[in-house]
């Protein structure tokens, strides 16, 4: 090959490349291509400098053909009237007249649309941007108002009747309420003295961790679902409390089930109220619904628009003021819904109607026991049981059953129908599996969900056909949970190397499969994503609950930053618990020579459920619990 000088090679004035080379240049490369081709194709000592010049050459290229495409671009945004600065619109360059049109390289580029290159700022995808500055916890700037449901009134035609709950006394009550009777011994951050704390009793974590409000609850019981009653914006009373429902074994340590079998006992679901106001308050057990259902394996309130302040002056003397609509997975197999009246009204109605002679009641302060002989609805059979649920909106809800089933049903239709035992809507085949977590990818009108199950497997559905799935992830081990957060197009998921990775569902710039979001140090029982700020909080086998930004993308300059809230450790010898604040962000474990001892946790500090608060007021509190039957709430909101 031989490079024809400036002198000998033809212009190319018309499509604008500039190619010329010096004289000197040429002949230094035309005599290294002869050298190389007399040596038979090999390579002379010279071919690294002449391979840097022609770089040198093609990028000098380059930067004019890249200069030359922007040129166009301009003039073909000044001709149609569009603004230099807006690079997200693509916008195609017009057709050059014929004496000045491209060819080769030139034309190629001249023609093809420009590309929009997002950057990182614009590529974040969160309801607001301060979210990805947020690393902590959330902030008060960080929590959005949800408009389409903030005020929102739904369910008004379900009221709650005083004939369809039955007050027993508190004799009766008690055999309903969970085995252990004993005291916990229970230290709490640096404080070297373990308190004794009594079933049904609480104690404030202020003056014991710096710089922390919360409260710490001896249930009594194995917990397994907990859940916040969500309130309507606006119609607050005027005490600020907010209502925790808490249910699951009425054992601790000694009593386990295996997956799918059903069966029938005593039990009880507990309603405490949560003091949020400063102040020397402490939560209180308020009210307990007792059943013969056996254990409770999950619990959800209805999302938003079903709690009503209670002493309305429009309610009749038989009609209560409802707390919500709780929907229960119990152990016999069957999920009910129930109306539950507001502790306060209860209390109220009952002074007035059986105050006199009835039973007796000493305050408002005092626990109530009643039971419901019928509930709202009942779905589901005893066989195969239904094991998991979620509410797809205030309308719809979804279960999952031991099979690998998931079902949808329409609660309004069934309700206004009267319909006890209605039929589902849909049933689909999820999982090969049990499904162990489902969730929805929005409050209001979902139209899609994803489920996780014992075949390792993330699914996400469509509603509208749910028989064409998507599965998202497989992993060789059991998926026990799996979260969706608000106005996102990720899910959350847990992986079998004890890490959390967030899942991504559309493609996009910076983006891939799934990513790593934050390590747990054990087996993530579940995961709770916030409906009102960015954080995802997980707990483990291990005692450990973490959060986590969920909209914070791994980058080259950003790292996701977990926030370890606490750690629950028990010492064996003195059967004492002890709740371990203060973590540092990510600590760096350090081998030690006792690490094989520690592979296995201790059974006794498993954590089990967590749940963030869904009022605008409170949606920094968050609530834990596992298998001692503590149950931990807490302020995570940073100034």
């Amino acid at each position: 090959m031989r490079l024809r000088t400036r002198s000998e090679r033809p212009s190319y004035a018309n499509d604008g490349i500039d190619l010329e080379l010096d004289e000197e240049l040429a002949k230094v490369l035309n005599e290294e291509d002869n050298e190389a081709a007399g040596n038979g194709g090999k390579t002379s000592k010279g071919k690294g400098k002449q391979g840097r010049r022609r770089k040198a050459t093609q990028e000098s290229s380059d930067e004019e053909f890249a200069e030359e495409d922007q040129q166009l671009s301009e003039e073909s945004a000044v001709s149609e009237g569009v603004p230099e600065d807006e690079d997200d619109e693509i916008v195609s360059d017009p057709e050059p007249a014929d004496e000045e049109r491209p060819r080769g390289k030139a034309k190629a580029q001249a023609s093809a649309p420009r590309k929009y290159k997002r950057t990182h700022r614009e590529a974040f995808e969160g309801p607001i941007a301060a979210w990805e500055d947020s690393v902590s916890g959330p902030r008060a700037e960080d929590i959005i108002d949800l408009d389409e449901i903030d005020g929102l009134m739904t369910h008004e035609s379900i009221q709650c009747r005083l004939e369809d709950w039955h007050v027993l006394s508190e004799e009766d009550g008690k055999t309903y309420l969970p085995d252990r009777q004993t005291a916990i011994s229970v230290r709490i951050g640096r404080d070297p003295t373990p308190v004794d704390l009594e079933t049904l009793q609480s104690i404030a974590l202020d003056g014991r961790v710096p710089n922390k409000r919360g409260f710490v609850i001896n249930t009594g019981g194995s917990i397994w679902a907990l859940d916040w009653c969500p309130k309507v914006k606006g119609q607050e009373e005027k005490m600020k409390r907010q209502y925790l429902a808490v249910a699951g074994y009425q054992g601790t340590m000694e009593e386990n089930h295996i997956v799918g079998a059903t069966g029938v006992g005593k039990n009880a679901i507990q309603i405490w109220s949560v003091p949020t106001s400063e102040g020397n308050e402490v939560p209180r057990l308020e009210l307990c619904i007792c059943h013969d259902f056996g254990w409770v394996w999950n619990m959800k309130w209805c999302p938003y628009g079903a709690y009503e302040v209670p002493g309305k002056s429009d309610s009749s003397p038989s009609t209560i003021a409802k707390l919500g609509i709780l929907a229960v997975a119990f152990g016999d197999g069957i999920v009910r819904l129930y109306t539950v009246p507001h502790p306060l009204n209860l209390s109220q109605t009952i002074e007035e109607q059986y105050g006199d002679g009835g039973m007796e009641v000493d305050a408002p302060s005092d626990t109530l026991f009643v039971s419901c002989p019928k509930s709202l609805v009942e779905l589901g059979k005893p066989k195969p049981c239904q094991w998991t649920l979620c509410w797809a909106g205030v309308n719809r809800l979804l279960t999952g059953d031991v099979y690998g089933r998931v079902f949808l049903w329409d609660i309004e239709r069934a309700s206004r129908n009267n319909d006890d035992h209605p039929q589902p809507t849909f049933m689909v085949q999820a999982h090969e599996g049990c499904v162990r977590s489902i969730a929805v990818n929005c409050l209001r009108d979902p139209v899609y969900f994803t489920t996780a199950g014992f075949d390792g497997k993330v699914v996400v559905f469509d509603m509208r056909d749910p028989w064409t799935p998507m599965i998202v992830s497989r992993q060789r081990t059991l998926q026990h949970t799996v979260a969706w957060p608000t106005r996102a197009d990720k899910i959350a998921a847990m992986t079998q190397d004890e890490s959390i990775k967030k899942i991504f569902l559309t493609p996009g710039p910076m983006c891939k499969a799934s990513i790593t979001l934050v390590s747990m140090d054990g087996v993530t029982w579940m995961l709770a994503s916030a409906q009102r700020h960015c954080y995802v909080a997980g707990v483990t086998n291990t005692g450990l609950l973490r959060m986590v930004n969920f909209y914070r993308d791994r980058n080259k300059y950003w790292l996701p930053v977990s926030v370890t809230l606490y750690k629950l450790e028990y010492n064996r010898s003195t059967s004492t618990f002890r709740y371990v604040d203060a973590i540092p962000l990510n600590p760096e474990p350090k081998a030690t020579s006792s690490a094989f001892h520690t592979l296995l946790s201790k059974q006794e500090v498993s954590l089990q459920t967590v749940a963030w608060n869904p009022n605008a007021d409170t949606a920094s509190w968050i609530a834990s619990g596992g298998v001692a039957g503590l149950c931990r709430i807490e302020e995570t909101l940073q100034e």
